[in-house]
């Protein structure tokens, strides 16, 4: 039977105020055995007039030993948080590891049967642009490791047995497939020599920048056979002639780079007719595809990373994407993507290998990132060696951009694991996610303090007009700031707050983040901003300067980047510096689209969300005397708010449908419920430096440029505005905006209120698709309806 004092639980502690004692007796008291009734001195030695002492005790020093187990004890906790720490739990954990493994008493040597170590790549070359790559634990290197065990027992068993061993065939190349019909049909095309000349001449100009795709002399060498002596190339040179036919395909793209007319001066409907030229040149290269796949040489690998190239513009996501992943996966069966150690390649062929490799890694893991597709590439699996400054690639004259190169490479590696960081905000429980917010504040800090350390002279951020590198420093800075953006774009709509109504009465109270969370998301939103106000001051100096490009895959995307984060900012709050940011954006990625198709379409969707919100604003500043709740709008309101809206802009056949369709009950609009006026978080403008540090940043702000503030707040219950001639691709624009997942700091945000439907209990950006719940909006897309309304063509 136990006793009862196993049963007893322990007694709780007493508050040091709430005790009767006192919590330690003075010596004086202790020594007669009376009460001690607390204080120094104590108040029974001031009544009886003594000394009142207290022997000091020393608090002896905690061991290292028992240092050792407090930290193993915080890591075990972090690490294993479900883990209960008491000694059983421990021991029956640990017994559970025993059962899994051997125990500690194995012999080393039998540990040294259990190596691996002899396992290694082999890069055997076939000609000198091309080479067979077999990775660890491929069944050619098996083959060759038994074949290599065989020999040594044959002499170690026959010594005086010839060395000379059997020949086999270890390589085969389907070069039945090839054909040389197509080989000699594309150089009919080639233009008179001057033009092809021109076309070269600003391909390296103006698309090269920071990358690396060709060897200059060695294009010119193979355009001049060519020209000259058509007959003396052979099937293998199908990735050489694809090669140069699409240097000249991109270079119509960029040719109206020399023209005395800018782009900006020309007129919208201008058209360009050097694009039918370049598609000619694609159409009769890419007739020598199957050729270019059944050689995979580094000519191969060349050729589909140019055919990538002259698709950026026309086709990011899809078919450039599509051959990009080809290129890399010829570059990789050459095993370009390994560090090469033989002795069968000149060094200038490596060089050109591991440059061709890095600008294909480099330009595929960013379109993959900002377009929201896997890569087809880890970092874990590349150990190529970096480009070197090696003499005789570039012509003579020329400023070598090798250390722009260089940077570019460390730049898209460094997006890369911001990429990974955000996307584990998605799969870390809430407890991590503050961990996570923490090394993206480190990665920002990393980011900007090595940027600050790159070359001021010259190259990298040398932003001097004048500067033989002036486009390649910009590309760079613009980069560099678009890795910025995305580091804080997750959090922007998280300071949407005035969207969502108020939640009602017996409703969960939201959840309310630290200050430290709160202030950490800040950091990163402000400097998202200020990188997207520096892409557009950026984009300016060029348009100024040297140029905009229609074909600038680089200036293009950062461009839509930092449009799309300022209009997400004016969601909370507009000030003058934005809505001038905005108007010369605006202006500038018009200029970048001219006669290009998906970007035009881009653009579109940029427009329609410019004119929402500038809708939106006027609204809201129309409307701030109604802004009192629990005023009922009367039908004459209603009325009037209509003729608001119908004089600012004619209704189109789409929203006459969906009005009809929401009064005859289809597709009802809820009623907009009256929203307490919410203040807006602090704009992060006023903080012009990037690189300042978390306490750099007040909470509130108390001078910054007039602003008005914008909050959808108490607006009452508006008509339907469909989308006129909207373009299609709405929701697809919308999903690359929001393909990092948002950082959750308001659970109650996306609760359903009374008379409210799903789409309007969820912010901004945070996609659901149909059969989730939500409500869809007339033109079936998962969007508040009260935002929709506002959008629709001038």
């Amino acid at each position: 039977m136990d006793s009862p004092s196993q049963g007893q639980s322990k007694r709780p502690r007493v508050s040091d105020e709430n005790r009767k004692r006192a919590v330690r007796a003075c010596d004086g008291c202790r020594r007669v055995k009376e009460k001690c009734e607390g204080g120094v001195p104590c108040r029974r030695c001031t009544r009886y007039r003594r000394q009142c002492l207290f022997t000091q005790q020393e608090q002896p020093p905690r061991s290292s030993e028992d240092d050792r187990v407090h930290y193993m004890e915080r890591i075990l906790h972090h690490y294993v948080p479900h883990l209960s720490l008491d000694l059983p739990s421990l021991r029956t954990a640990a017994e559970k590891l025993n059962q899994h493994h051997r125990g500690s008493s194995v012999d080393v040597e039998d540990l040294e049967d259990l190596t691996i170590d002899d396992e290694d790549f082999v890069i055997k070359p076939m000609s000198d642009n091309t080479t067979q790559y077999s990775g660890e634990f491929s069944y050619l290197n098996f083959s060759m490791k038994i074949r290599q065990k065989i020999d040594e027992w044959i002499k170690a068993a026959v010594p005086e047995a010839s060395t000379e061993t059997e020949t086999f065939e270890d390589h085969w190349r389907a070069t039945q497939l090839q054909s040389g019909s197509s080989l000699v049909a594309s150089i009919t095309c080639l233009p008179p020599r001057y033009v092809a000349d021109f076309l070269v001449q600003i391909f390296f100009k103006y698309a090269q920048t920071n990358n690396f795709y060709v060897e200059e002399d060695w294009l010119l060498d193979k355009l001049n056979i060519c020209y000259t002596d058509p007959s003396s190339l052979a099937p293998d040179d199908a990735g050489s002639v694809c090669a140069i036919l699409m240097v000249l395909a991109v270079g119509t793209q960029f040719a109206h780079m020399e023209s005395p007319t800018p782009v900006n001066q020309l007129s919208e409907d201008h058209r360009f007719s050097e694009d039918e030229v370049g598609l000619t040149f694609y159409q009769f290269a890419s007739k020598l595809l199957p050729d270019i796949i059944a050689t995979t040489s580094v000519r191969s690998v060349q050729a589909c990373l140019l055919i990538g190239t002259y698709l950026l513009p026309l086709d990011t996501s899809g078919l450039c994407y599509t051959y990009f992943g080809l290129a890399l996966k010829m570059a990789i069966q050459n095993g370009m993507h390994r560090r090469y150690q033989g002795e069968g390649l000149s060094r200038r062929m490596v060089e050109v290998r591991n440059r061709v490799f890095w600008t294909a890694y480099t330009i595929e893991k960013r379109v993959s990132i900002l377009h929201g597709r896997p890569v087809s590439l880890s970092d874990s699996d590349v150990d190529a060696a970096l480009p070197t400054d090696f003499p005789g690639l570039m012509p003579s004259g020329q400023v070598s951009n090798h250390t722009n190169m260089v940077t570019l490479i460390n730049l898209t590696l460094k997006l890369g694991q911001v990429a990974h960081e955000i996307s584990s905000l998605r799969k870390f429980p809430k407890g991590q996610q503050q961990d996570c917010l923490e090394r993206l504040l480190n990665l920002r800090k990393n980011l900007v303090e090595w940027w600050a350390t790159l070359p001021e002279v010259t190259h990298c951020r040398d932003l001097n007009p004048a500067n033989p590198l002036f486009r390649s420093n910009v590309h760079l800075k613009l980069d560099y700031c678009l890795t910025r953006i995305w580091i804080g774009r997750p959090f922007l709509f998280s300071n949407i707050r005035g969207i969502n109504p108020a939640p009602s009465q017996g409703s969960n109270p939201p959840f309310k983040m630290t200050s430290g969370t709160s202030k950490n998301r800040n950091i990163l939103v402000t400097d998202c901003v200020e990188a997207a106000l520096e892409i557009v001051d950026l984009c300016r100096l060029l348009r100024d300067e040297a140029g905009l490009a229609r074909a600038s895959f680089t200036e293009f995307s950062s461009c839509r980047a930092a449009l799309l984060v300022i209009l997400a900012q004016s969601l909370t709050k507009r000030t003058e510096r934005l809505r001038e940011a905005l108007d010369k954006g605006m202006g500038l990625i018009k200029i970048m689209s001219m006669g290009v198709g998906s970007a035009r379409s881009a653009v579109s969707v940029i427009e329609a969300l410019e004119r929402a919100i500038r809708r939106l604003e006027e609204w809201s500043s129309t409307q701030g005397s109604t802004n009192n709740p629990g005023i009922v709008e009367s039908a004459y309101d209603r009325f009037k708010n209509w003729e608001m809206l119908w004089k600012s802009g004619p209704l189109s056949p789409s929203s006459v449908f969906a009005s009809a369709a929401s009064n005859n009950g289809t597709t009802p609009l809820p009623v907009t419920p009256m929203i307490p006026n919410i203040s807006p978080p602090p704009h992060p403008d006023t903080i012009s430096d990037a690189n300042h540090s978390p306490d750099d940043f007040p909470a509130h702000h108390h001078h910054h440029p007039p602003s008005s503030d914008f909050s959808p707040t108490g607006i009452p219950t508006l008509p339907h505005f469909g989308f006129d001639h909207f373009v299609s691709n709405f929701p697809q624009e919308l999903d690359e905006f929001t393909a990092i997942p948002c950082f959750e700091t308001d659970p109650a945000a996306s609760v359903q209120q009374p008379g409210q439907s799903r789409g309007q209990g969820q912010r901004l950006g945070q996609g659901h698709g149909p059969g989730q719940g939500q409500s869809q909006s007339p033109q079936g897309l998962g969007l508040d309806n009260r935002w929709m309304q506002f959008i629709n063509s001038d």
